[in-house]
């Protein structure tokens, strides 16, 4: 139970979100502060999009009218 997980080595091996969080943080880092408040608008439709979308899962699986 207590098997380490190996990290990845390559770009390959990482999964999409990993990728993507990678991705924009570094965006993040090297913005101006303008750009900041674009990356963060846009990530908040991201994961508020994402949600949305887990929702409508759940109300398919669960049959929730």
């Amino acid at each position: 139970m207590d098997e380490k997980v190996p990290l990845p080595t390559k770009v390959e091996d990482m999964p999409v979100v990993d990728k993507l969080i990678i991705s924009l943080s570094l965006k993040y880092t090297q913005a101006t502060q303008s750009e900041k408040e674009r990356l963060q608008k846009a990530l908040t439709v991201a994961i508020n999009k994402v949600l949305e979308q887990d929702l409508y899962k759940i109300v398919e699986t669960w049959q929730i009218d």
